[in-house]
């Protein structure tokens, strides 16, 4: 389908490089299509099997152009949703992904055209726009619609859309795991009562918090004191795990935490991170298998309590 046929479909609007970002929060629905001929799309199949790259949406390509002449046109589509405008993360794209189907895609490109961008348009959906309320899913169940829509196994898109159920098992899979009968979460339930852990790490707490509160300038506590209540998490997270009689532990750093998120406990916090939140969805649904509970709520999971 043409985006001239497209255009007759939808409301579409052109997005390009002097489209304002929305002034307010907003979701946009939008589709970037690359036109290119048929021996164009063949040439670029070809070269990923000599290099050893097999996609499932290659195969589709070729039964899709198998009656076609190596002239013809043909359009293939990426489908996302964005807080910018499509064009926004069209560049932002071409600069920075670099594994997956679309960048090998757009790095064929580089063989065929100058310029990337110009076998590609954009079009928004402009009946696809809404407010930013991600709370209620609108978005995701859009996206994920107009993926259906187009035809996910032709697409550039890996995943199906939507922030949370991108790998939501299926009955099979569950069977899997559970034929397996792991035991590795129970293994990880308790903190070892050690204590001369808890005592070396009492002092170590102790003297890191005195030095923090004395040096304010040095350390950044003159914004934010190094209460007793954050001291006391540090000594209960700095607590190995007892696992097969042997002290292991988890460590997950990133670059940023707030202290608000530091003195409450969680699980395994996320922010805002969508890469963070799939890991901890997916360690607390293997949790919740592995111990016979009913699976938590996407988002609201929960993995220990350390």
């Amino acid at each position: 389908m043409s985006d001239d046929e497209l255009k007759r479909l939808f409301k579409l609007t052109e997005s390009v490089t002097n489209t304002l970002r929305p002034s307010l929060p907003r979701q946009t629905l939008y589709a970037r299509s690359y036109k290119l001929k048929v021996k164009h799309l063949r040439y670029i199949i070809a070269k990923w099997e000599f290099q050893g790259r097999y996609y499932n949406e290659s195969i589709v390509w070729v039964k899709m152009t198998d009656s076609l002449d190596p002239g013809d046109f043909v359009f293939i589509r990426y489908i996302r949703i964005t807080h910018r405008t499509g064009i926004q993360r069209c560049f932002e794209d071409n600069k920075n992904r670099t594994f997956g189907l679309l960048p090998a895609f757009l790095r064929s490109l580089d063989d065929l055209f100058e310029s990337r961008q110009e076998s590609c348009t954009c079009h928004e959906f402009v009946d696809g726009s809404l407010e930013d309320v991600d709370s209620t899913g609108a978005g995701d169940l859009r996206e994920k619609s107009l993926i259906a829509l187009f035809g996910h196994p032709s697409l550039l898109n890996k995943q199906h859309g939507g922030f949370f159920n991108d790998c939501v098992p299926s009955n099979r899979e569950e069977s899997l795991f559970l034929s397996l009968e792991t035991n590795a979460f129970q293994l990880l339930d308790k903190f070892s009562e050690n204590a001369q852990h808890r005592s070396d790490l009492q002092r170590w707490a102790e003297n890191m918090q005195a030095y923090a509160n004395d040096n304010p300038e040095v350390t950044g506590t003159s914004r934010m004191p190094f209460s007793d209540e954050y001291r006391n998490q540090v000594i209960t997270r700095g607590l190995p795990v007892v696992m097969a009689q042997k002290l292991s532990a988890l460590l997950v750093f990133r670059e940023h935490v707030p202290m608000k998120e530091m003195i409450e406990v969680y699980g395994l916090w996320v922010g805002g991170s969508a890469a963070a939140t799939l890991l901890k969805n997916c360690l607390s649904r293997l949790s919740a298998w592995e111990n016979d509970r009913s699976v938590p709520n996407e988002g609201d999971a929960k993995v220990g309590d350390a």
